[in-house]
């Protein structure tokens, strides 16, 4: 853990540690060796294995481990859904004979990104994004997790594992009857759209997938991907209670035990995005701005202060943002802003209200506030004044806003924003 880093974030790291631990009787879960978990059910003859990690190498380390406790063969991987983190080493677990299941719907990014189309995207975009959110150009003294795992944990043949499913399944309560084991697989949408989760009732574990982890959840992306689905998500929480689990093993953090801790956090969960809901669309029926209500809306004391809810992964004034976005659209409401300047028109009137370049420059060196100086720093280097002084003191604000940032993704940004300005 870098020495500048808020503290918050080397709390947060325990959920990383790298460990393989028997959850229940012939039940395993793998944690640290990449962003995402891995899980393993052992049947009569073969294994059972819930997500695969997002490369090779990682998914070689866990394999690693498993071989320590049994020989049995991979008879059925389950992808809980499409993200690459959790698809990118299918092809070290499952050979010819493994039935790889997903659900009805399955979305798999890996195979999006890779497909040939004949639409204009912003791929190019949402990578250098992607890049920027896990700190994948950082270097060693800056790196750290990005939010829901290691950065650095599965480097090495990212994504070139996938292997598509061989079998789809409409999981309105589906069963998965074979080798002895009797697992039920449930729609649970709200992470994404094809998104699922494992029940195993013999060893009362619930393989959660993305649907809970020990972090205020990354409602809104800022790689670039749409926001999450709110009500869904709450209401596939809701589901997942009614499990009453023993054991929750999520596809990020550490696993959560004990049905009282569980039903706990997972009302946490559901209710920290139902205040967000509530408190956005009060917020916007009574006439306030979308800037005003990411400024002031803030999880009740009570949800605040778990540590469960903590914003080092997603942040409630980005989830304030996007859900006023898809319930309003990106216009806010204010006619001003229907057709506002352009940044260098609106930058060069703004800079001679102030009184001229070297008044603006001056009053960016003066602030201490690293926000406002960089909004000062955008004006200048939008006008072309100035630009070698503000574009070393932006690089300087960066830096302080980077390490003193609690949440991991808008650390890496920041930081990976500096590093860029330096090339």
């Amino acid at each position: 853990m870098p020495n500048r880093a808020h503290p918050l974030l080397a709390t947060y790291a325990a959920h990383f540690s790298q460990s393989f631990t028997e959850l229940a009787p012939g039940v395993w879960s793998a944690v640290g060796f990449a962003k995402a978990n891995v899980h393993i059910i052992e049947g009569q003859t073969g294994l059972v294995v819930i997500d695969s990690t997002d490369s090779i190498n990682a998914a070689q380390a866990v394999l690693a481990q498993v071989r320590k406790v049994t020989q049995k063969p991979v008879r059925t991987l389950i992808y809980t859904h499409g993200h690459r983190d959790y698809i990118g080493g299918a092809s070290v677990f499952a050979d010819e004979s493994t039935q790889i299941i997903a659900a009805t719907g399955f979305q798999p990014e890996i195979a999006a990104q890779n497909s040939a189309t004949n639409q204009p995207t912003a791929s190019a975009a949402r990578a250098r994004r992607t890049r920027r959110i896990v700190g994948a150009d950082l270097p060693k003294e800056d790196q750290i997790f990005a939010g829901s795992g290691y950065a650095k944990s599965s480097r090495g043949a990212r994504g070139m594992g996938y292997l598509p499913p061989t079998r789809t399944v409409d999981t309105d309560g589906a069963f998965l009857e074979d080798d002895g084991l009797r697992l039920e697989l449930h729609s649970a949408p709200g992470k994404s759209a094809d998104h699922i989760v494992v029940w195993h009732p013999q060893a009362r574990t619930l393989f959660c997938g993305g649907s809970y982890y020990a972090a205020f959840p990354n409602l809104a992306a800022i790689r670039g991907s749409g926001a999450r689905d709110f009500e869904v998500w709450a209401r596939s929480l809701d589901r997942l209670i009614a499990f009453e689990a023993e054991v929750l093993a999520p596809g990020h953090t550490k696993p959560v035990v004990g049905t009282d801790t569980i039903q706990g956090v997972l009302g946490d969960y559901r209710d920290a995005i139902r205040h967000i809901i509530l408190a956005t669309v009060e917020g916007l029926n009574s006439g306030r701005s979308v800037d005003d209500l990411a400024q002031s809306i803030a999880l009740p004391q009570a949800l605040a202060s778990k540590p469960h809810l903590q914003e080092v992964y997603g942040r409630v004034d980005w989830a304030v943002r996007a859900y006023a976005q898809s319930a309003l659209g990106w216009f806010d409401g204010n006619p001003t802003n229907l057709a506002r300047l352009s940044p260098k028109d609106e930058a060069t009137r703004m800079i001679a209200l102030a009184g001229g370049p070297n008044a603006v420059l001056l009053a960016a060196e003066e602030a201490d506030d690293p926000q406002w100086s960089m909004e000062l720093c955008d004006r200048l280097i939008a006008t072309g004044h100035h630009v070698a002084e503000a574009r070393g003191l932006k690089h300087a604000c960066l830096r302080i806003l980077g390490e003193s940032e609690q949440n991991a993704i808008a650390r890496n940004y920041y930081l990976s924003c500096a590093l860029e300005m330096d090339v």
